[in-house]
């Protein structure tokens, strides 16, 4: 098996010693996140600039990135090709939010452990 480095964006991505496709990353997490939150994932991915949408998308940047050792640009190819300065401070924001606010704290926390007892 060929050892790849997982910050180079290469179509695949390793997790749990097995090797997946990034649209399957983030559409397991999408799906949790629409259970959790009633949205739709278009929404998620699109270029809505409402709080709730943007506090999730945070989530989903910094999940990938962390979790999934995907590049901010590999990241922004799956959300419509957003620039990777968006996503670097989308991630950025996340610790911020997640530092000084409870609310997301306890909300990242609860989306986080679901998302990892899916796999």
């Amino acid at each position: 098996m060929r050892l790849i480095h997982p910050y180079t964006y290469v179509g695949i991505v390793e997790h749990e010693k097995q090797l997946i496709r990034p649209e399957l990353a983030l559409n397991n997490l999408l799906e949790i996140i629409t259970r959790v939150y009633d949205i739709e994932s278009h929404e998620i991915v699109g270029h809505s600039r409402k709080r709730q949408l943007v506090e999730v998308r945070q989530m989903c940047y910094y999940i990938l990135r962390q979790y999934y050792k995907l590049t901010f640009k590999g990241i922004g190819q799956l959300f419509n090709n957003r620039d990777h300065a968006t996503i670097l401070h989308g991630c950025d924001r996340h610790k911020d939010d997640y530092q000084y606010c409870f609310d997301y704290k306890k909300k990242y926390d609860y989306i986080f452990n679901q998302h990892s007892l899916s796999w």
